[in-house]
């Protein structure tokens, strides 16, 4: 990266600066922003991409940029519909807010999901100082202790969250022209989500991947692997990069994306080796983490991503 320079911003991320103007937004465990974020440098105004799960922490981001850029942000990005990368929406209403037309639909279509969360979290919340006493082991102590943390987060703007919808919608690409730089958005399709966009900045080789990359653990295969390697695949063909920012760990370089596409290659081989073994589809959804991906981060995200590949 260009520099190695960290600024505790917030705690709910820490900032890292990438270039001058370009700053990633690394999301702090146990907090509300739940994913990380960036925020770029335009030179006649300020980009946000992504908005992290809750408002307060996206109110935070905000600050941030409009402080070490010296403007006001005019775009915010969605780069794809699921909650911890959109709920903080409403701090950028006055904000050109933009997506694909599929995300954006999926944004609205879950506004039932904050309905019935609204309802249901606050009690949920309660009941963990409880669970967390009962803890039979420390690992077990120490998650609950995380959950409880982040469901206080949800909770302290859960009331009056508003799910903001862009205002704005692009189908393949879109170039943003600065006077300092131009930003250009990418979907080639969806493989983590059913439309996943990246952000590219071509003359700092840096990218914003979003969900569609990971530097830390499983990864969360929710709509569909090989489509997700198809994307991975053109965009390691087709793009010169140098730094990588993920949905989630920390920034990244293209080995990182090497690694993705070979977890993606044995996530695939592991479902294709068990269809012709006879297995059922409830089979293919036991099946355990091949030795090779053994001890990372995140393991409950292979079983939830079988659930969803394994019926492909």
């Amino acid at each position: 990266m260009a520099t190695a320079d960290l600024l505790t911003a917030s705690k709910h991320f820490t900032l890292e600066r990438l270039a001058d103007g370009v700053y990633a937004a690394i999301e702090n465990t146990g907090f509300g922003a739940f994913s990380n974020a960036g925020f770029v440098d335009l030179g006649d105004r300020t980009l946000v991409f992504d908005s992290f799960q809750t408002p307060q922490a996206a109110q935070d981001l905000r600050a941030a940029a409009e402080q070490l850029t010296g403007k006001p942000v005019s775009i915010l990005v969605n780069s794809h519909r699921h909650g911890d990368h959109v709920r903080g929406n409403q701090v950028f209403r006055d904000a050109v807010i933009l997506s694909t037309e599929l995300t954006r639909e999926l944004i609205g279509q879950d506004r039932a999901r904050v309905a019935q969360q609204r309802d249901g979290i606050h009690g949920y919340h309660a009941s963990l100082p409880a669970k967390v006493e009962a803890a039979q082991t420390e690992e077990e102590r120490r998650a609950l202790e995380m959950q409880l943390s982040q469901i206080g987060e949800i909770c302290e703007t859960i009331d009056t969250l508003e799910l903001t919808l862009p205002t704005v919608t692009f189908s393949e690409q879109l170039v943003i022209h600065g006077t300092k730089r131009r930003a250009e958005l990418f979907c080639f399709g969806g493989g983590h989500s059913p439309s996943d966009t990246f952000l590219y900045l071509p003359e700092e080789k840096i990218v914003f991947f979003a969900d569609l990359l990971f530097t830390s653990g499983h990864l969360a295969v929710w709509e569909d692997a090989r489509e997700w390697h198809r994307i991975l695949t053109r965009v390691q063909e087709e793009f010169a990069m140098d730094v990588l920012v993920p949905g989630h760990g920390s920034v990244g370089t293209r080995e990182d994306l090497a690694k993705n596409l070979r977890y993606l290659e044995v996530f695939l081989q592991t479902i294709e080796e068990g269809k012709a073994r006879g297995l059922s589809e409830d089979e293919l959804q036991k099946l355990p983490i091949p030795e090779e991906l053994a001890g990372l981060a995140y393991p409950n995200n292979w079983a939830s991503s079988l659930r969803v590949q394994a019926v492909k």
